[in-house]
Parts: structure tokens; C-alpha cells; sequence
């Protein structure tokens, strides 16, 4: 009868650390799977992946390539367009390591997937004003503008061209305050961001033209 009650403990007590060996196992499963879910998507403003700027775009005589980014999500839809890669309005900041597509507007769609830029403003001569997210997106192109000195460079691509900037200002500013955006006489890039835990207020960055 003894023998028999320690070897049913025995048996009982390697059931039991398998059991919590596999549960562990599950756990770890988990945990890993818990991570990848949450991760997935994350983009990195210095190594953005590339599909997650791939649109659908409709017919058009010339080749899909060569489509403006501003035919997306039509009705006919026959291709696929890169608009990270093909979309010659851009903002590099080499500092920041930053290379984005700029798109005409300001709204929440246009800022999901690129830097948007204030309607009214400058597009090649005068100010240029444009606006990024720096968190919570998976564009967070402006996440480290407010790092920018004094003589840092700003460069602006469009199919004009392409024109160099130099940072003379980073400061907050209040969220009513337009002044920074106002067309000018000379040539500047004037960037907005919101600023964390400060919803009053926003981060201005501004550039001069460097000739």
C-alpha cells in the first residue's frame, strides 16, 4: 500500500511540472505573440517600410509609375503605386535621417501616411508650411524635429526643384498663433508638430533659404 501511495506521488509530481514546463511554453508563446501584434505596423521614422505606402490607383494611358499621387482609391482600380518612393514633393531632414512624402492638406487622412501642407501657403517661392505628426502614428515623421539647431538643414524636393534651408527658429508657440505661417518675402520652410503633454501649445521649426 505505501509503495503504491509514493509512486502515485511520484507520477502525481512529474504530471505536475510537465504541466507547469508547458504552461510555461504557452506563456512564452504569448507573450511573443502579444509583442508582434502590437508591433506590427510600427514604422520607425529612420527605416520606414515602404508597402505601407502603397495605394491603388485608377487607369490611366500612361504607365502606373508615373501616376500622381493624388489618384488613389478611385473607382477603377487596375495597379498599385508607391507613393513613398514616387512622390517627387518631399522634405528631407539628413540630421534626422528623415525622407518623406508631402501631400497638399492638413486633415487626419492626409497626415496618416505623410507630411501635409497648409493650404494657402507657399508651395516653391515664400513660406513653405508644412505639418507632421511625432507620435501615436505610424508616420511620425516630425518625432524629432524639436532636437534641430540653429544651422541645421531642411531640404525641399518638388518638381521645381530642389532648395536648401538652414533652422534660425525652434520654439513653442501658442496653437493660435498663425504668424509662423504667413507667406514672406523671402524663401523659408516653416514646420508645426504638436508638442506632448501641452495641448495649447505647438512646435514651430523654422528655416531660411541658404543660396
Amino acid at each position: 500500500m505505501l509503495k503504491r501511495i509514493e509512486k502515485y506521488i511520484v507520477w502525481s509530481v512529474l504530471i505536475i511540472t510537465w504541466l507547469i514546463f508547458i504552461l510555461i511554453i504557452l506563456l512564452d508563446a504569448f507573450r511573443f505573440l502579444q509583442n508582434d501584434w502590437q508591433n506590427k505596423g510600427k514604422v520607425d521614422s529612420f527605416s520606414r517600410i515602404d508597402e505601407i505606402y502603397v495605394e491603388e490607383v485608377e487607369e490611366d494611358e500612361e504607365k502606373i509609375e508615373s501616376l500622381p499621387t493624388t489618384k488613389i482609391a478611385s473607382r477603377r482600380k487596375i495597379g498599385k503605386v508607391n507613393i513613398f518612393s514616387s512622390n517627387s514633393w518631399r522634405i528631407k531632414i539628413p540630421k534626422l535621417n528623415v525622407n518623406a512624402p508631402i501631400t497638399e492638406g492638413t486633415e487626419a487622412e492626409d497626415l496618416r501616411r505623410t507630411v501635409g501642407h497648409f493650404s494657402g501657403s507657399a508651395k516653391w517661392n515664400g513660406n513653405v508650411a508644412l505639418a507632421g505628426h511625432n507620435r501615436g502614428y505610424r508616420c511620425n515623421f516630425f518625432q524629432d524635429i524639436k532636437t534641430l539647431k540653429k544651422g541645421d538643414v531642411i531640404i525641399y524636393c518638388t518638381q521645381k526643384g530642389e532648395r536648401k534651408y538652414q533652422v534660425v527658429v525652434n520654439q513653442l508657440i501658442k496653437e493660435t498663433d498663425w504668424k509662423y505661417i504667413q507667406n514672406t518675402k523671402d524663401n523659408r520652410i516653416t514646420l508645426i508638430t504638436c508638442e506632448i503633454n501641452k495641448r495649447e501649445y505647438r512646435r514651430c521649426i523654422q528655416a531660411v533659404e541658404v543660396k
